[in-house]
């Protein structure tokens, strides 16, 4: 309709019948505002209602994990932990969709049992282990929010914080970061789709931290998703919905450290049960994409790396947990 009221003459605007006036524009352009400001106030209700029904499951339960609970709120950190069963899925990604030489050949993996992290890591919760770390700034914006994921930490650091909060339970329960298996597992949810969510421009904004249009007039980037989230840059975990398994934040906010040390033919020579890439090699392997990384390039086979000692605003991680046997 605007497209049409534009191309009317100035002094037949007003006398054209089912055309609208000046003040008709403005109030119908309140009104959209209006309604999409409403869809964001739903969504974050949304939101917090299924982020308070996951701690809701989790106060009836002890603080002593087993293989037979499914969820359970680690007590130092008060970090949420969700058990993932053992099972098999096909990991990589199909010739007929866009990938990379690396995310193939697609093959069947198989894992045992473990626990994921419901959340990355917070900048709070990494401070209990090293309280002088600061997520710095980006383009004089404070990154700093105790909510936010921890970011700037080298793989280094990372292990560092698992090894620690391994030795808080006295090694009983083993805190590491998840095998490339392991995480594109959690991300996929056990099945063969690349994203969590249906469409790749829209729907991104209700599951995922990108690059939209919500950040674009302070830090200038050129590919957009088409919606907005109303987040600068880094969010606080947790902020989106999360996928099937109730995992949050797989895709997006920040990349993952994984693991794995990077190989770009690693999908051919790893075994399939429990596989995870040891070998010697001056990268390692990250898996999630960012708030810097666009729709339609962010998916659960994409497969990225860089060097260990690597400290960037969009890098932090998650972690797993097993049972000592």
């Amino acid at each position: 309709w605007r497209k049409t009221y534009r191309h009317i003459p100035c002094n037949t605007r007003q006398q054209k019948s089912g055309y609208f006036s000046g003040i008709q524009v403005k109030i119908m352009n309140a009104a959209i505002q209006a309604i999409f400001k409403l869809h964001v106030y739903i969504l974050f209700i949304l939101i917090n209602i299924t982020q308070t029904a996951v701690t809701g499951l989790c106060s009836d339960i002890s603080n002593t994990p087993s293989q037979e609970i499914s969820i359970w709120r680690e007590p130092t950190t008060n970090m949420l932990f969700l058990r993932l069963d053992k099972g098999c899925f096909r990991r990589g990604n199909p010739v007929d969709r866009p990938r990379f030489t690396h995310e193939h050949p697609v093959r069947k993996v198989c894992l045992d049992t473990y626990f994921i992290a419901a959340h990355e890591v917070t900048l709070k919760q990494y401070r209990q282990h090293n309280p002088e770390h600061d997520n710095g700034f980006f383009n004089d914006i404070t990154l700093a929010d105790n909510r936010f994921p921890v970011i700037n930490v080298s793989l280094y650091e990372a292990k560092e914080f698992a090894k620690w909060l391994t030795q808080k339970h006295n090694g009983a329960y083993v805190f590491r970061l998840p095998s490339e298996a392991e995480w594109e597992y959690a991300c996929r949810e056990g099945k063969q789709t690349e994203r969590y969510w249906v469409k790749e421009d829209n729907d991104s904004c209700l599951y995922a931290n990108l690059m939209d249009h919500s950040p674009s007039k302070k830090v200038g980037q050129l590919f957009l998703n088409a919606c907005m989230d109303n987040h600068l840059l880094v969010a606080p975990v947790g902020s989106y919905l999360p996928n099937d398994f109730g995992v949050f934040d797989m895709l997006g906010n920040v990349w993952e450290w994984c693991a794995d040390s990077y190989d770009i033919y690693a999908y051919k020579k790893l075994p399939r049960h429990n596989p995870v890439n040891t070998e010697a090699s001056p990268y390692q392997a990250i898996r999630g994409g960012s708030w810097q990384s666009i729709a339609s390039e962010t998916r659960c086979s994409k497969r990225k790396y860089t060097v260990p000692d690597a400290q960037f605003e969009g890098i932090g991680f998650r972690l797993v947990m097993t049972i000592s046997p």
